[in-house]
């Protein structure tokens, strides 16, 4: 299988979307293919493929737009290595269940591809957040959609600090069933002016009390439109609040 696709990848310059979902790819001979045209790779489920592997396949296809490695080795450390000649100017990037994914992995990866970026998955992944509280580089300013869900080491300090990071321009943000309490988010960036969310999903976030809930959702801008709580009544007395004139 792994020379018919590599043999098959050689004659195929023009190929745009490829899918190897849940593929054998541990002989896989990436140094032989160039896929300059390709814009869409979805690498889900192949579990062999780790940060070497990505690399080569960054370096094969200079177009890519949209890097879906959901379920893979990926820990990002080793992406600094990787040359910025070789590196696509990605739009959509799935890293969801990427349990080897760390922080500091994660902002490596953003410093390569952070510039055109506008939606990222990292749910189901084992990051705290905290590294970026450690880190001054600027990341992600056209990100438009984050999904942050199942991450159950997301601290306080570390949402806070992705968010103010990555959440400039952010339109959709997913927390759901996360265990931060929110407190941060509430008390220093709701009051800015700069969030402008449309739509904002924390359904099962047990650790966020109802108090801490209604008043996120009360700062919201207006843009604002849609929430996914734990109980419509937080959302629709919140609603209240956002939609009552202010004097």
């Amino acid at each position: 299988m792994v020379r018919v696709l590599t043999n098959t990848l050689m004659c195929s310059p023009r190929l745009q979307i490829l899918d190897l979902t849940g593929a054998d790819l541990e002989r896989f001979q990436l140094s032989l293919i160039s896929l300059p045209s390709l814009v869409k790779l979805n690498l889900n489920h192949c579990d062999k493929v780790s940060d070497p592997m990505i690399k080569k396949f960054l370096k094969c296809c200079p177009s890519l737009k949209s890097l879906h490695l959901k379920s893979c080795e990926i820990e990002g450390e080793m992406f600094p290595e990787l040359s910025l000649h070789y590196t696509p100017q990605l739009e959509y990037l799935d890293l969801s269940d990427c349990m080897k994914l760390t922080d500091a992995g994660l902002i490596e990866i953003l410093k390569k591809f952070g510039n055109n970026l506008k939606v990222m998955d990292l749910c189901y992944t084992n990051i705290t957040g905290e590294g970026f509280a450690r880190s001054h580089f600027g990341f992600s300013p056209n990100l438009r959609h984050l999904d942050l869900g199942e991450c159950k080491w997301l601290t306080d300090v570390g949402f806070f600090s992705i968010f103010t990071k990555l959440g400039h321009k952010l339109r959709v943000l997913i927390t759901s069933n996360a265990c931060f309490t929110g407190e941060m988010f509430t008390e220093k960036i709701l009051f800015q002016e700069q969030v402008d969310l449309e739509h904002l999903a924390m359904e099962r976030c047990q650790a966020i009390s109802d108090l801490v809930l209604v008043a996120m959702l009360s700062k919201l801008g207006k843009n604002f439109n849609s929430c996914r709580s734990r109980m419509q009544s937080f959302q629709d007395e919140a609603y209240c609040m956002t939609t009552t004139p202010r004097d």
